[in-house]
């Protein structure tokens, strides 16, 4: 009797269900149609329109729940590395301050010391502004706190918004603002919040977004950039700087942060808190495939023997001074192009990602606890792909694959969602064999050939 109940109970609910989104359907449909009344009333808003206006609440509401299901996740990794109690003494202790826990984590003081950023939700309501702000200004003109390489590009620009807020725009082939984009959408599936965020965008002076006459003026006239190309929007970052040095760390005797390593006592406090977003970056460089940061060191300093670039500032890396947080910016070398130069006969940069993975034994502990869950059936390609392609719809990126515009140099289809998930066993298998061997015999695998 009480199953049959139950049974009855489930399906009165799922017609409420049915109910309930029918409805909201009717009232969203009703909104998007504008009635004009000349004794019979008649829709003046197209077919086209409307199912666009479904689509886009459908679209909505699908981010929405994802984004809830995102944030609990992140909440449930960080209150789990934050509740957890090593069960080893601390490898590292400086002034009495544990500095590294279990052989291969950051201590719990030490990740107290690294600056927040960001919820998901404000990250998300930044992407939103980028999509749905008009453009009031534009200029190649750039501010001069923009002191990272890549504003020195003659084909991006800054712009301002409606809400003065800024963003930096890169005008690029496809795969290359893919490469922002999934970088970006990426470090929110990893629970990360130091990468700006993103959207793609379409500088068409026709369209609501540009179409302040000031802006429209130079688009036609100065900038030149085709109507109907792509371009990044990059939420702008105040008061950071390109100033991380690279770390002495990395330059000399073993290059090789690890407790262990008699140069590893030098570092300051702070230092420490800004080594442990370093150690972050190089996970999620690795993953990612960015050859344009600690890579770019790596293969200016051997192959082109330009030693100087292992004495200078990060490439790629900015740093809010006032804060200590690192940012990690231009990441259009991403996936895509990143992916293909793995083994690319011109610029086959696989070599040098293996050094750099290589070069850290220490690490987040919540980062590497959400990159574990990856192992579990969920495709965490698909999570990316669906992702970008619900919050970006102006992203056509192919899923497990994609191809890039023939103006690239890349040839052929990219296996990105494969290569993603074996560099994720490659991050794993690299920090089993942290915990697991000695300095001593890590440094003999770090040298092997």
């Amino acid at each position: 009797m009480f199953a049959r109940r139950l049974r009855l109970w489930n399906r009165k609910l799922k017609s409420y269900r049915c109910l309930v989104t029918a409805a909201v359907a009717l009232v969203v449909t009703a909104t998007c149609l504008d009635l004009v009344t000349d004794g019979s009333s008649q829709s003046v808003i197209s077919s086209k329109e409307i199912e666009w206006s479904r689509l886009r609440f459908d679209r909505q509401r699908k981010a929405k729940l994802a984004t809830r299901r995102l944030v609990y996740t992140c909440s449930e990794i960080k209150r789990r590395a934050m509740s957890h109690s090593s069960e080893n003494p601390a490898r590292f202790v400086k002034h009495g301050i544990p500095i590294v826990e279990d052989g291969i984590y950051w201590s719990r003081y030490i990740e107290d010391m690294i600056p927040g950023a960001p919820s998901i939700g404000e990250m998300f309501d930044m992407v939103e502004n980028l999509q749905s702000s008009t453009v009031v200004d534009i200029s190649l003109e750039l501010p001069p706190d923009c002191d990272h390489s890549s504003c020195s590009s003659p084909i991006n620009a800054v712009v301002t918004m409606a809400d003065q807020s800024k963003a930096y725009v890169r005008y690029k082939p496809s795969c290359w603002v893919y490469g922002e984009v999934m970088s970006f959408y990426f470090s929110v599936i990893l629970c990360m919040n130091n990468v700006p965020p993103v959207s793609l965008a379409r500088p068409d002076p026709s369209t609501r977004q540009w179409r302040d006459k000031t802006v429209q003026q130079t688009l036609r006239n100065k900038i030149e950039w085709a109507s109907n190309t792509m371009v990044s929007m990059m939420t702008w970052i105040d008061n950071s700087t390109e100033s991380f040095q690279y770390p002495e760390i990395l330059v000399e005797g073993t290059k090789f942060i690890h407790p262990d390593n008699p140069k590893f006592d030098s570092l300051t406090l702070d230092g420490m808190a800004l080594m442990a977003q370093f150690t972050d970056m190089v996970i999620f460089d690795y993953l990612t495939g960015n050859n344009d940061r600690v890579v770019y060191h790596l293969f200016y300093s051997l192959v082109k023997n330009d030693t100087g670039t292992l004495h200078s500032t990060t490439h790629n890396l900015q740093v809010d001074q006032a804060r200590k947080k690192l940012w990690l910016v231009d990441n259009e070398v991403s996936f895509g192009i990143g992916y293909d130069m793995l083994t690319s006969h011109t610029f086959n940069v696989s070599y040098f990602f293996t050094d750099m993975l290589r070069s850290v034994c220490i690490f987040r502990r919540e980062t590497i606890a959400r990159i574990s869950s990856f192992r579990r059936p969920a495709d965490v390609a698909k999570v990316l792909w669906d992702m970008v392609a619900t919050r970006d719809p102006l992203a056509d990126i192919g899923y497990p694959s994609m191809t890039c515009d023939e103006d690239t140099d890349v040839k052929g289809r990219i296996e990105w969602a494969s290569i993603l998930a074996e560099r994720i066993e490659d991050v794993l298998d690299w920090v089993a064999a942290c915990q697991s061997f000695s300095y001593s015999d890590l440094n003999v695998i770090r040298t092997a050939p």
